[in-house]
């Protein structure tokens, strides 16, 4: 009995303490980021009038809030709410919020939205369903389909001649060879990655393409589902330099 209590207060006396510093810095460093997480939410009390389409949730409201409020504080971010729960919309809601605020201003840039293939159609109809006021250019298709939608809608707007206020595309063809150069030539208010836990590591194609966009904020979608089974990836995403 007595060596067993030894035995037990000897090998608790040999486990690591913890770092004191270490937890205070953390300790710190949590309360300063909920301190600005308390503040970045820009205080917007409905939704933009020209979202036309339904009415917002309160939390997809708060994710406005959260979106605008990260772009005035010149932060880029990642929306990962649940699939299912309408990221798409408050990107829209996002961007005509942006376009309330600038006042009409011309030339505006535009935004570039860059989704798999297989969602593609599922943002045409978002993006045309809740805000049929901006003018969107849908970049996809066979190659002679883009090259005429460089030559008619990207071209002209590069030169101040034409508005556009969203570009979407898919990945592959926002890192196409050709097309790259083309979309490259306009400067984007924001650059929207949907699926973004496809940028696992600063290695892969896609983030070696999207790094070379000129744009003034990178916002990433992604669904906490998709990063469930890994705590690697999600850290991965979150640490990713493309944010």
């Amino acid at each position: 009995m007595g060596e067993s209590s030894e035995g037990s207060t000897l090998e608790a006396a040999a486990l690591p303490k913890p770092p004191v510093a270490g937890i205070a810095s953390l300790a710190e460093s949590t309360h300063l980021w909920n301190e600005l997480s308390e503040r970045i939410p820009a205080d917007i009390a409905e939704q933009p009038s020209t979202l036309v389409g339904g009415s917002l949730h309160s939390y997809q409201l708060h994710g406005l809030c959260w979106l605008v409020g990260m772009r005035r504080a010149g932060l880029n971010g990642i929306l990962a709410d649940d699939m299912g729960l309408g990221k798409t919309v408050q990107v829209v809601a996002y961007m005509l919020q942006v376009r309330a605020e600038q006042g009409g201003c011309v030339p505006s840039q535009p935004f570039l939205v860059a989704v798999p293939a297989s969602v593609l159609s599922h943002w045409a109809g978002e993006i045309r369903r809740w805000a049929p006021s901006l003018q969107l250019l849908l970049y996809a298709g066979p190659a002679v389909k883009r090259e005429e939608a460089f030559v008619r809608s990207v071209l002209p707007a590069a030169r101040g001649k034409a508005r556009i206020d969203v570009v979407l595309t898919t990945h592959d063809v926002l890192a196409g060879k050709t097309d790259a150069p083309r979309l490259r030539r306009l400067a984007y208010e924001a650059l929207v990655v949907d699926e973004g836990h496809r940028l696992k590591n600063a290695a892969c194609k896609l983030h070696a393409h999207l790094r070379a966009y000129r744009c003034r904020q990178r916002l990433l979608l992604t669904g906490r589902a998709r990063c469930s089974n890994s705590l690697m990836e999600m850290r991965n995403i979150c640490n990713h330099p493309f944010i």
